[in-house]
């Protein structure tokens, strides 16, 4: 009979903590949950520290067969807001640079950081303004140049405003 009693207490203490410390919110985003046509997933950066992101990858198709990734956008929060980061294939044009726009608003350049194994690194903060347009877009459009050749790649924005808001 003790070890009835004991295990009630322990299952109440158990729930009262739980209210305590507060529950698993049940709209918590999952890891690899799509969201429109961004993915959510967290990684670990530290011990009891993980950062997570918005990814959306695009693959280069030559006759409907993949050739690989063509460019990999993903956004993070930043001290500032929002990042967005882009991992370009080598080879990109540096002095060209690399922007972005949403639909046919303003040309914003982002900042090329470096080149790895991978592909070409580039950032923008996103200011107020283009988080606006983002809300309201249809296509993020990433432009570089690669060889001779100028992409103007577009980038889905469906889901991105739900998603941000599960970033914060």
């Amino acid at each position: 009979m003790k070890v009835h009693a004991l295990w009630h207490f322990v299952a109440a203490l158990f729930a009262v903590s739980i209210h305590l410390i507060g529950a698993p919110d049940a709209a918590a985003q999952k890891i690899g949950e799509k969201i429109g046509d961004w993915t959510f997933n967290c990684t670990a950066v530290e011990a009891n520290k993980t950062e997570c992101a918005l990814i959306q990858d695009l693959n280069l198709n030559v006759n409907d067969q993949p050739r690989g990734r063509l460019l990999r956008a993903s956004f993070t929060l930043s001290k500032t807001g929002f990042l967005l980061e882009t991992l370009l294939p080598l080879g990109i044009d540096i002095p060209q640079g690399v922007t972005v726009k949403v639909d046919q608003g303003e040309v914003n350049k982002m900042t090329l950081h470096r080149c790895i194994t991978a592909g070409c690194l580039a950032s923008l903060n996103i200011t107020p303004g283009v988080l606006a347009a983002l809300k309201k877009g249809q296509n993020m459009l990433v432009k570089f140049v690669v060889g001779a050749k100028s992409l103007e790649v577009p980038v889905s924005v469906k889901g991105l405003n739900d998603g941000l808001g599960k970033l914060k």
